[in-house]
């Protein structure tokens, strides 16, 4: 069985992303956390997942969707981050399956 990174099962959401920040800009969550939507996409290209998966804006996001409406690219950023949650579950419990603790 192949098995693909976390980076390598996100790279094809967040490999058209401009970072002009419409999605943050658009986002109603966007301004309660240290993290905005455009930020956590940043930490995901420069391939820094876990803490990407960390983000406190991770646990902010409604995922209403409207980051997705007014992406020029036409990207599933509301899609990318509910995958980056189902990611840190997977690292969180593959970790904890290695005698190891990812730190939050």
């Amino acid at each position: 069985m192949n098995k693909t990174s976390p980076l390598d099962r996100l790279r094809p959401r967040i490999s058209g992303c401009l970072q002009c920040g419409r999605c943050s800009a658009g986002c109603p969550r966007a301004f309660v956390s240290p993290h905005t939507p455009r930020q956590v996409i940043r930490l995901l290209q420069w391939g820094l997942v876990e803490e990407a998966a960390r983000s406190p804006f991770l646990q902010q996001c409604r995922l209403c969707g409207t980051c997705a409406v007014r992406c020029p690219q036409g990207l599933d950023v509301a899609g990318t981050m509910l995958r980056l949650v189902w990611e840190r579950f997977f690292l969180y419990n593959t970790s904890q399956s290695h005698g190891h603790e990812l730190a939050s």
